[in-house]
C-alpha cells in the first residue's frame, strides 16, 4: 500500500485493522512530506509525528523511517525479502513538479454540484 503523510494522520483508525488482517509479507509505504501536496501543499504534522512509533502501537511488525538516499538504498535492497507486515516511512522535502494537478474551483460550488447529483 502507497500512502502520503496527510492521508495516514487522517485515517489513522486504519492502522490497527491494516496490521491485524494484513498477509504477513505486506508492506504499507507512507511518502511523508509534511504536507496534503496534492491538493495545495497544506502543511501536515507530519514530520512531527512518530508514524512508526503509531504503527508498531498498532501492531505492525516491522517499521522502517527512511530518510536518506542511502537508507532507502539498503531498504530496497534488503527490506523487501522479510515475511513480516512492515510499515515503511519515506521521508521527503515538500518539493513538487510545477505542473502537478492541483483542485480548482471553489469548494462551496463543490458542494452545490454534488448535491445535485
Amino acid at each position: 500500500m502507497l500512502d502520503g503523510d496527510g492521508a495516514l494522520l487522517m485515517h489513522m483508525g486504519s492502522l490497527p485493522v491494516i496490521a491485524h488482517h494484513a498477509a504477513t509479507n505486506y508492506i504499507h509505504i507512507v511518502i511523508n512530506n509534511g504536507s496534503h501536496e496534492s491538493v495545495g501543499g497544506q502543511p501536515t504534522e507530519g514530520f512531527f509525528a512518530d508514524c512508526c512509533g503509531i504503527a508498531k502501537a498498532s501492531g505492525y511488525k516491522k517499521t522502517v523511517s527512511i530518510a536518506s538516499e542511502a537508507e532507502l538504498e539498503e531498504w530496497l535492497s534488503n527490506g523487501l525479502t522479510t515475511s513480516e507486515t512492515q510499515f515503511v516511512e519515506i521521508r521527503t522535502s515538500r518539493q513538487s513538479r510545477p505542473d502537478l494537478g492541483r483542485p480548482t474551483g471553489n469548494p462551496g460550488d463543490w458542494k452545490m454540484i454534488s448535491c445535485r447529483h
